[in-house]
């Protein structure tokens, strides 16, 4: 089974959008403790990536999000 880890600039994304956590959360539909918990770590499902993408209108998230394959 070949497994990823995703290493994620979620607090840049934010903030280069002029959003605080907050207000991200409101427009992504998450609760602010879910987006925090989302800034300060690294994995995370692609269905939270989808949403994410989907709420900012980002097609790529490519330079926030890296997919590295680990095993």
């Amino acid at each position: 089974m070949v497994h990823y880890t995703a290493y994620n600039d979620l607090k840049t994304l934010i903030k280069s959008k002029g959003y605080t956590q907050a207000q991200f959360a409101e427009i992504t539909g998450m609760d602010r403790a879910e987006i925090s918990r989302l800034c300060n770590r690294q994995t995370f499902t692609l269905k939270k990536i989808s949403q994410i993408a989907s709420a900012l209108g980002e097609e790529d998230l490519n330079k926030y999000i890296k997919l590295v394959k680990t095993g």
